[in-house]
C-alpha cells in the first residue's frame, strides 16, 4: 500500500450538486481512473474542486495531467493543478466495497463528497476499502472539511491518504 500524496485539480464549482455530477459523469466514463470532491474556501467563497487521482508521486500526477488534457476533461493546465494533497479525513475502513460505497452515500446525504480507496497490505490476501473525505497539504488547509465533518457529525480524524494507485 502506498502513501497517496498527490492529486490533480480539474475544474472548481460554486455548487455540490454540479460538481457531484461531474464526478458522476467522470466515473462513469473513465472507470479505471479515480474522481472526488474538495471542497475549499477561496476569498470567502466555497468551491468544490473536482480532482482525479490521488497518485503516489509526481510524476504519476504529471502523467494523470495530460491524460486528462489529451481526453479533453481539462481544457488547459495551470501551475498549482498537480497538487500535494496527502492529507485526508477517514470516514471508515471496510471489509468490503459494497460497505464502503454505502459510508460514501451517506456522506453524500449529509452534503460531504467522499470517496473510496482500496488499501491492499503487502502480508494481507484480501483488500480491504477505506472511505475518505477531501485532500489537503496541511490541517490548516483541512479546515473547512474538519467543519463540514463536524457540523454533520461525522468523524473528523486527518489521516495520511493510503491506498492503491488507479
Amino acid at each position: 500500500t502506498n502513501a497517496l500524496l498527490y492529486s490533480v485539480a480539474i475544474e472548481a464549482h460554486k455548487e455540490l450538486p454540479v460538481a457531484l455530477e461531474r464526478v458522476r459523469t467522470l466515473r462513469d466514463e473513465e472507470p479505471q481512473m479515480s474522481f472526488y470532491i474538495v471542497p475549499n474556501i477561496n476569498n470567502t467563497v466555497m468551491y468544490y474542486h473536482v480532482m482525479a487521482g490521488p497518485v503516489a508521486d509526481s510524476a504519476s500526477a504529471g502523467a494523470l495531467l495530460l491524460r486528462l488534457l489529451e481526453k479533453g476533461y481539462k481544457t488547459g493546465a495551470q501551475p498549482g493543478e498537480v497538487r500535494r494533497a496527502q492529507y485526508a479525513f477517514l470516514l471508515g475502513d471496510y471489509e468490503n466495497r459494497n460497505d464502503a460505497d454505502g459510508r460514501e452515500r451517506e456522506a453524500a446525504e449529509l452534503g460531504i463528497p467522499a470517496y473510496v480507496i482500496e488499501v491492499q497490505e503487502p502480508d494481507e490476501t484480501t483488500a480491504r476499502y477505506r472511505v475518505y473525505a477531501g485532500a489537503y497539504s496541511s490541517a490548516t488547509e483541512a479546515g473547512v472539511m474538519k467543519q463540514l465533518l463536524e457540523n454533520a457529525g461525522l468523524p473528523d480524524e486527518l489521516v495520511q491518504r493510503i491506498g492503491k494507485q488507479r
